[in-house]
């Protein structure tokens, strides 16, 4: 999937310490192009429920980096589909939830999400 977005907006990765709580910054040189969170999610059928859940903590960095640099900060998904789809951190969400994982080893990985309606998510040709 990163390759993908390198390929397409001709740029390269580099991948962002945990603190920042996004995964990359793609960048052309040493410039920074936009911000992205991306996400495989083989499991997940693409239009089930209400929405695409993500952590509220990372909406609010990747708006935060929005506000600070003027920069764009993509959500890029890819579903069971195998399809990649994206959106704007900048869309309105639609909710939120107390939502996570179940892993066996952290039973507290529940945090509250915000919801991204379907519809605000755009294919690539």
């Amino acid at each position: 999937m990163v390759a993908f977005l390198c390929d397409r907006y001709r740029c390269t990765a580099q991948k962002m310490r945990f603190d920042y709580r996004l995964d990359y910054a793609f960048m052309q040189g040493r410039h920074i192009v936009f911000f992205a969170e991306v996400k495989d999610r083989p499991g997940l059928a693409f239009g089930f429920g209400d929405g695409y859940y993500i952590s509220a903590q990372k909406v609010l960095m990747a708006r935060y980096l929005t506000a600070l640099t003027s920069l764009s900060c993509m959500l890029a998904i890819r579903c069971d589909d195998g399809l990649m789809r994206a959106c704007d951190f900048r869309h309105h969400t639609q909710g939120a939830v107390w939502h996570g994982r179940n892993k066996p080893r952290d039973k507290d990985d529940k945090e509250p999400c915000c919801i991204f309606r379907w519809d605000n998510f755009y294919g690539f040709d």
